[in-house]
C-alpha cells in the first residue's frame, strides 16, 4: 500500500511505483504535445489519422512515420497497430493520441508497441476516460492505464489528468448544432461548472476553521491536496500518460 493511502492522507488514488503529475481540473483540452520535448531518432505515430502530429515532430528533431488503420494520402504505412510491421526494437518515441478507446484489444496492441521500441524508448499517450461515446471500446481509468503499461513490462510510469469530462460532454451536446469551438466549451463549463471555484472556496473555510481549532496545518494541506487530485482523477475526461521500456 502506498505511504500516501495509509495513515495521514485520506482520499488518495494512486499507486505506489506510479508517477502522477498535473493533476489539475482542466478546462482546456490538453495534447500529447504537452508530453514530449526536443530530441533525435525515430518516430511511430500509431493511429495517426492525417499525420497532424508530423510537423510538430519533425520540428522537435525526430524522424517520423505515420500509421494508422485506414487510408490517407499523408500515411506512410497502413496497418494494425495488433501486428506492426516491424522488426523488434526499431523505434526510439511511439505516439498513442486518441487511441487505446478504439483498440479491440488493448493488452496485445501494447505488447507490440513494447516490442518495437528500442530499450530505454518511451511512448507517449492520450486515452479518454469520461468522455462520450465515440466509436470507443475502452475508455480507461488512470487505473487501467497503470494495469496494461505495467503489464506491458513498462517502467517510470506517469499519468496525468487532461480536459475535465464536462468540457467533452458540453461540447458532444453544443456539437450536434455543428460548433466545434473548444475555447467556447471551455469558458462555457467555467460558467456552468465552476469546480475549481467551489474548491478553492471550501479550502479557505476548511483551513479558516483549522487555523481557529490549531489543528495540524501540514496534515490538512496533504489531505486537501489530495482529495483535489482525486476529484481530478475522478472527473477527467481524458488521461495523459508517459512510459518508458
Amino acid at each position: 500500500m502506498s505511504a500516501r493511502n495509509s495513515g495521514t492522507h485520506f482520499y488518495s488514488l494512486r499507486s505506489e511505483g506510479i508517477r502522477y503529475e498535473n493533476l489539475d481540473i482542466y478546462y482546456r483540452y490538453r495534447t500529447v504535445k504537452e508530453l514530449i520535448s526536443p530530441g533525435e531518432g525515430r518516430c511511430l505515430d500509431v493511429g495517426a489519422r492525417d499525420s497532424n502530429l508530423k510537423e510538430f515532430m519533425l520540428k522537435n528533431g525526430y524522424d517520423y512515420i505515420g500509421l494508422d488503420i485506414s487510408l490517407h494520402p499523408s500515411l506512410n504505412i497502413v496497418g494494425d497497430g495488433h501486428r506492426l510491421p516491424f522488426k523488434d526494437k526499431v523505434f526510439d518515441k511511439i505516439i498513442l493520441s486518441s487511441v487505446l478507446e478504439h483498440v479491440i484489444e488493448p493488452q496485445p496492441f501494447m505488447n507490440e508497441i513494447y516490442r518495437v521500441l528500442k530499450k530505454e524508448g518511451q511512448v507517449y499517450g492520450v486515452v479518454s476516460f469520461l468522455e462520450p461515446f465515440h466509436n470507443s471500446y475502452f475508455n480507461m481509468s488512470h487505473k487501467a492505464i497503470e494495469h496494461l503499461l505495467t503489464a506491458s513490462r513498462f517502467e517510470n510510469i506517469c499519468i496525468q489528468t487532461g480536459v475535465m469530462c464536462q468540457v467533452l460532454i458540453l461540447a458532444r451536446i453544443i456539437g450536434i448544432v455543428g460548433s466545434k469551438q473548444l475555447t467556447l466549451f471551455s469558458t462555457l463549463t467555467k460558467i456552468m461548472f465552476p469546480i475549481k471555484l467551489i474548491l478553492k472556496m471550501l479550502y479557505i473555510l476548511l483551513k479558516t476553521k483549522n487555523l481557529l481549532l490549531r489543528k495540524n496545518m501540514i496534515e490538512f494541506e496533504n489531505n486537501f491536496k489530495d482529495f483535489y487530485e482525486g476529484i481530478a482523477l475522478t472527473f477527467a475526461g481524458h488521461f495523459l500518460f508517459k512510459a518508458t521500456k
